[in-house]
């Protein structure tokens, strides 16, 4: 969760240990600029989350037809990354496309049982074989599994979220909003070509 969003006793106690301690490591850089700026820090240090690219690259055989996405499946988390969203874009597009699916990977956690059929346990090899990787979240840290996914040539779909503008650049697709009908455009621009994913797959 985001700063602005957690309690006041929380923010308090944010600001006071930040603010004493002898060195913050942040790995959003729009965080580490936005607590320098705002807040006059100068115990920060930026150190970006990194990926491990002999384990996640692209693979040589083709690409499944499958969408897929990785969440841990506590209630609160699946609302931050828009999982919900994303399923109902997956039902917006399933009555053109029958045999589209959609995958996701995630550790149980409260949301498990309403989620369950859309449940896999693979990572790395599943990061290789989607058509494209979905994450449209309202807040990221960093966004590791899109990185990772992104080191496995998979084009992705996401937001502008926290750090995600920084992760993604101009390898992946950038949702305006997280509404279902507009995750599912772009998906079915994917599908249709009208977004390269050979294209996005070589940035």
């Amino acid at each position: 969760i985001d700063y602005f969003r957690r309690p006041f006793y929380q923010r308090c106690l944010i600001r006071f240990s930040t603010r004493w301690a002898d060195a913050n490591i942040l790995v959003s850089k729009n965080e580490y600029e936005a607590m320098t700026r705002e807040w006059g820090y100068k115990n920060l240090l930026y150190s970006p989350h990194g990926v491990y690219t002999e384990k996640y690259t692209p693979s040589i055989l083709p690409r499944g037809d499958f969408f897929f996405s990785i969440c841990w499946l506590q209630k609160t988390n699946v609302y931050r990354k828009c999982l919900y969203e994303s399923i109902e874009a997956f039902k917006i597009l399933l009555p053109c496309y029958p045999d589209l699916q959609f995958w996701v990977a995630g550790q149980k956690g409260d949301a498990w049982d309403e989620l369950q059929q859309f449940i896999v346990e693979e990572k790395v090899d599943l990061y290789q074989k989607c058509f494209c990787y979905i994450q449209p979240s309202r807040y990221e840290g960093f966004g590791l599994a899109i990185a990772e996914a992104l080191s496995c040539g998979t084009p992705v779909i996401t937001t502008s979220a926290g750090e995600l503008g920084n992760v993604v650049g101009d390898a992946g697709i950038i949702l305006e909003s997280i509404e279902p009908q507009e995750i599912a455009n772009k998906m079915e621009q994917l599908i249709l070509g009208k977004i390269s994913v050979a294209e996005l797959s070589e940035r």
